[in-house]
């Protein structure tokens, strides 16, 4: 019986968030602590493109930091729940503006200033001129984040990554249809998952079967990371 893991069947289709929406983005950042499980799990994934994007960046940025480009391309994971591709280039500026727009910053410019970035001829790096150089600013991102939104997003609770798996698999995978858990009503031939998800009102987490658009006859996996569970398989 081959065993399956949320993070084995999930790991690669949603976002490599190991290392570590736009609706009233200014609202979101002073309000972290009050705000809804799916944003704090959005928090954490445009936080880590960002950063991902910062550990990469090496050169100059000019007048297109106003667009939110001032990255180097590289495609980087940013996770299907928010895009469903599940991937977005560092210098793709709607996606930049999008992910730093959520925590808070409504100018390109303002958010390098904000992160220590500097002009290649020392001027002053709101009202100065010359080109700004980016490189080595992840900490600097990591500690000025913290101050915007009023908490750490690169560590949230484990209900808020659970869910935003369960979230992201749901895109993914191409659920077409979800319901409580029931065996008298599954059907010889259903193909789907079965797993441990929010309720409806998120206040406990309950059996659910997402139909997927997988082919008919294939092995239900169960997902079920709880403490003390096994991982089965339905076969009809």
């Amino acid at each position: 019986m081959k065993r399956f893991g949320l993070f084995t069947v999930l790991g690669g289709v949603i976002i490599t968030l190991f290392t570590p929406i736009l609706t009233a983005p200014s609202l979101f950042a002073l309000s972290y602590t009050s705000s809804s499980i799916d944003d704090k799990g959005k928090a954490w994934a445009y936080a880590s493109y960002v950063y991902s994007c910062l550990a990469y960046a090496s050169g100059k940025a000019d007048s297109s930091v106003n667009d939110f480009v001032f990255f180097r391309s590289k495609d980087t994971q940013i996770g299907t729940f928010i895009d469903p591709g599940g991937e977005r280039n560092c210098n793709d500026g709607s996606k930049m503006r999008e992910a730093l727009g959520f925590l808070g910053w409504t100018s390109g410019k303002e958010f390098i200033c904000d992160i220590g970035v500097k002009r290649e001829n020392n001027s002053d790096c709101r009202t100065g001129d010359g080109d700004w150089i980016i490189q080595g600013h992840e900490r600097d991102f990591f500690n000025t984040i913290k101050q915007k939104v009023g908490a750490n997003p690169f560590t949230p609770e484990g209900y808020v990554k659970y869910n935003y798996f369960i979230k992201s698999f749901k895109t993914a995978c191409k659920v077409t249809n979800e319901a409580t858990y029931d065996p008298a009503t599954m059907e010889k031939g259903d193909t789907g998952y079965i797993i441990h998800a929010p309720s409806d009102d998120n206040t406990q987490l309950i059996e659910k079967f997402y139909r997927t658009e997988l082919g008919r006859g294939k092995q239900i996996p169960v997902l079920a990371p709880i403490s003390g569970s096994n991982s089965s398989e339905i076969e009809k």
